[in-house]
């Protein structure tokens, strides 16, 4: 059963906060320029589909699917860096802003990516974070191409959402 976009997203930052290791994110657009996020933990993963309504307020549905972790294991994706909120403290921001070229600053972000998330909720003082990385959804094609269905049905809903709700923003004028 579908959700709101929100109610799913306020799930996966709950559930997020209570274990921050071993999430990923993936963001695109569908054939009909949708926004979509797959987000992925354990054997879990996380469907959304969106229409922007304005520049910070969405519109859209989502779904929570269990899945074989060996599944989501076989993303390559899932070798890198895992998706979460890492602080910055002064030392990492000084050599953000300190880096005199590109490979430098890729040095330092690695650097930052590499230590394990923590939860949005921490009591860790810190005025600035990093939220990410946010993966292309284009790097688990296959296991997006095995969603077909999901994915047809989350379209149809969030055009029916569309209709009755911003019917401006899929209706052809008349």
């Amino acid at each position: 059963m579908s959700k709101s976009s929100e109610e799913i997203k306020k799930e996966i930052a709950e559930e997020y906060n209570k274990d921050p290791l071993g999430w990923n994110l993936f963001a695109g657009r569908d054939s009909e320029s949708h926004l979509e996020l797959i987000v992925t933990h354990r054997n879990t993963f996380w469907y959304i589909k969106e229409e922007i309504i304005k520049p910070t307020k969405t519109l859209g549905v989502g779904v929570r699917r269990r899945v074989d972790e060996e599944a989501l294991n076989d993303l390559s994706v899932n070798k890198v860096f895992q998706f979460g909120f890492r602080p910055l403290d002064n030392r990492h921001i000084n050599l953000l802003l300190q880096s005199k070229s590109q490979e430098q600053f890729n040095k330092v972000l690695i650097k930052i990516l590499s230590t394990p998330p923590i939860p949005t909720t921490s009591n860790k003082r810190t005025n600035l974070g990093i939220l990410g990385p946010i993966y292309p959804k284009s790097s688990i094609n296959s296991f997006i191409d095995r969603q077909k269905e999901l994915d047809l049905k989350l379209r149809i809903e969030l055009e029916k959402l569309l209709i009755r709700k911003r019917p401006e923003a899929i209706l052809p004028y008349g």
